[in-house]
């Protein structure tokens, strides 16, 4: 299964490959909210907002290929301020079922930050949802640790 793994940049002019990429996005709530649902205005929406980042160098997009040219990862970043630092913020990082446990978290990750470091962040940050467990364990795996914790109060005006 892992025999070669290629990660690269998306080919922001395969709309086929970046429609893959948005949708999988979009749907990665289903893994922890599962009354979650996409409706199609949410994911042309991101498919147009990953194509105008296709000529921005403050954003990486970057795809974990297996042997036979299916996307079974991917992670992307942007480079912002953050608590007043140059960082990079992952928006997003997703591995196929298939593939976890596999090096292509690595692979990515490796990737992902000799772009921070070139580009001159002074860290890494990730939002990952309190109900997603998985996503927390890998992030501390890779050397992520808490560093602020947000806490919400909803108004529900339908109550």
């Amino acid at each position: 299964m892992e025999d070669h793994i290629n990660v690269r940049n998306i080919n922001f002019d395969n709309s086929d490959e970046v429609k893959k990429v948005a949708l999988i996005h979009e749907e990665m709530p289903k893994l922890w909210n599962p009354e979650y649902n996409l409706s199609p205005a949410e994911l042309d929406e991101r498919i147009e907002l990953i194509k105008t980042h296709g000529n921005n160098d403050d954003f990486i997009y970057l795809v974990g290929l297996s042997d036979d040219g299916e996307i079974v990862a991917i992670e992307w970043g942007e480079v912002k301020e953050i608590h007043n630092e140059k960082a990079v913020y992952i928006s997003s990082i997703w591995v196929d079922d298939n593939f976890r446990g596999t090096k292509v978290v690595k692979l990515l990750n490796k990737e992902l930050e000799s772009w921070a470091k070139y580009r001159g962040a002074n860290f890494i940050s990730i939002d990952v949802h309190y109900n997603n467990e998985r996503m927390i364990k890998l992030a501390q795996l890779f050397g992520y640790k808490p560093r602020f914790v947000e806490l919400i109060k909803e108004f529900r005006s339908d109550v």
